[in-house]
């Protein structure tokens, strides 16, 4: 399975859809931009709270988003 990254700009908002995915550029980790639970990335950039349903990124300028084709 494929990755097709597309751009976004973080200061509109995080695009939410069931088959799109954040990747933090520093550790790796892949990220549901759907999610149904609170997630981070090991290196904690990315965080995810699911209470408040809202991002929160320490560097926007290491993170990609992506389709999964």
């Amino acid at each position: 399975m494929g990755k097709v990254y597309i751009d976004f700009d973080p200061q509109q908002g995080f695009p939410k859809e069931n088959n799109l995915f954040y990747e933090c550029q520093s550790c790796h980790v892949e990220i549901p931009s759907a999610p149904k639970e609170n997630l981070c990335c090991k290196c904690f950039n990315i965080f995810y709270d699911v209470d408040e349903d809202k991002f929160s990124v320490q560097d926007t300028s290491k993170i990609a988003l992506f389709k999964k084709s």
